[in-house]
């Protein structure tokens, strides 16, 4: 099989080679280790060859049908294509692209010539491919597009041959990870979200320019890491990462983080000295290191300062909630009375993270460096969860919830109708009916109140909540049914 663009990272100017012995059913089927090769389109040389352990290969069997071979320990690491071979081969996949308009899965394969079977192939080539062989001829056998492609905005594209970027994507995170699309209303909300998040309301951290540090996509929020590599290595993201985002750190340890591949060589041309110097201004430094001093010094009667603040804004937040939108207000009047209402908290956890972070890193060096298997598990444990993560409160809540539904009721609805369960919990609530347990329906009720905001995914607002859609929850709490 060949990819006329590289699936691993959507690069365009790479194109893909898998090949062994045999028919390719060996190589999509992932029987054997096939051969793989990169190829740059643009200089049109080999980037990587890496030669698979190729054990058994298939063959049409005389009588028809399909018949599994073993290969020898000397053929078996050897190379399938030659130098030669892999450009011909990277020449019709770059064809076929062209002739299609498109990134394109393609199948192919080498068959005995007919018009000459008996004549050597001869190759110039170095390599460890087979050195005689019969005379070949590539054959074209299937070309389909690629859709497996992650694809990008027109002012994220570069050009055939110019310098690279590598971008991170901001939603693909640990606990937060969605791939679909963000609407407008979305990308407007987590804008500012971000800038409050950041201490710094007033700030759009997410410009609609791709040579900046953060930006806005058309339906993506993205980091220029071309550009933070200018500033910091691969290997600084990856232990900054390592405690909050394990698998974002095994990214930036990969070989796909090359710094001096991506690294830009200059700054953008918005970016001044005044511009950088305004954005720093609006930190509130002096603020989050004295809220910060004021933890490590006087941890109690800061935490007690803390909950204070966050109870009396989680009771103006609610009400916000409660009361909606107001039409004469408009959307955007809305959520800047909802983010106002959390701002003195927000700040207060800004601080807090000064002595926090350096506290849960401890643990993850125990958790991954104690010497005994125990005291590893311990602070895995730790470092797993604690009391108040609200996310694992969730999970409890649903849990408790589940067991409290009687088991006669869950045993009369499937998933595809827990709707109609839907209702009936509504006409108990409302007194149309009452076949179900007042302590289950007192439960509903309170955890209605206290997460029916949570839903089936979180990252989109137009996303439906268990208060709009309570099937969801039904569905959710199914899985705790039983043993």
């Amino acid at each position: 099989v060949a990819f006329s663009a590289n699936p691993l990272n959507s690069d365009l100017d790479e194109l893909v080679i898998d090949s062994s012995f045999g028919l390719g059913e060996s190589v999509v089927d992932g029987s054997i280790e096939p051969d793989h090769f990169l190829w740059d389109k643009i200089g049109h040389t080999i980037i990587e060859k890496k030669i698979g352990d190729k054990t058994q290969e298939k063959k049409l069997a005389p009588e028809g049908g399909i018949e599994l071979y073993k290969i020898d320990k000397e053929k078996r690491t050897q190379c399938t294509l030659s130098d030669k071979q892999i450009k011909e081969v990277a020449d019709l996949v770059c064809l076929i692209e062209l002739t299609y308009g498109m990134p394109m899965d393609i199948e192919w394969a080498y068959t005995i010539s007919k018009h000459n079977p008996t004549t050597d192939v001869k190759d110039d080539s170095n390599d460890k491919s087979l050195s005689k062989s019969p005379n070949l001829e590539l054959k074209l056998l299937q070309a389909r597009p690629i859709t497996t492609l992650f694809h990008l905005d027109e002012a994220m594209l570069t050009l055939p041959g110019s310098p690279r970027v590598l971008y991170f994507d901001f939603n693909i995170v640990s606990e937060a990870t969605t791939t679909s699309p963000f609407t407008h209303l979305d990308m407007e909300l987590y804008t500012k979200m971000s800038g409050i998040l950041m201490g710094c309301p007033k700030v759009n951290f997410f410009p609609e320019n791709p040579r900046m540090f953060f930006f806005n996509s058309s339906t993506r929020q993205y980091a220029n890491m071309s550009l933070i590599f200018k500033f910091v290595t691969p290997a600084y993201c990856a232990n900054l990462c390592e405690l909050m985002d394990p698998y974002l750190s095994d990214i930036f340890k990969s070989n796909e983080c090359h710094r001096e591949k991506y690294r830009s060589k200059a700054l953008p041309e918005e970016m001044t000295f005044y511009n950088a110097w305004w954005y720093l201004k609006q930190f509130p430094i002096l603020k989050l290191y004295k809220t910060s001093s004021k933890f490590k010094s006087k941890s109690k009667e800061s935490k007690e300062s803390y909950l204070q603040i966050y109870e009396r804004e989680s009771i103006r937040f609610k009400k916000l909630c409660q009361r909606g939108l107001k039409k004469e207000e408009g959307f955007h009047k809305y959520a800047d009375e909802l983010f106002g209402t959390l701002t003195d908290s927000i700040n207060e956890e800004l601080g807090a993270l000064g002595v926090v972070l350096p506290l849960f890193k401890e643990l993850d060096d125990k958790r991954r460096n104690s010497p005994s298997q125990k005291e590893r598990a311990e602070y895995d444990a730790l470092c797993g969860g604690y009391v108040g993560d609200e996310l694992m409160e969730i999970n409890i809540a649903i849990f408790r919830l589940a067991k409290k539904l009687s088991p006669s009721i869950w045993t009369e609805y499937s998933h595809a109708n827990f709707r109609e369960l839907a209702r009936r919990i509504e006409a108990n609530l409302e007194g149309r009916l009452s076949d179900i347990s007042d302590e289950f329906l007192s439960a509903w009720k309170v955890f209605m109140n206290n997460y029916g905001f949570d839903g089936k995914d979180q990252m989109f607002v137009s996303s439906p909540r268990y208060f709009d859609s309570p099937e969801i929850l039904l569905a959710r709490m199914s899985h705790s049914v039983g043993e």
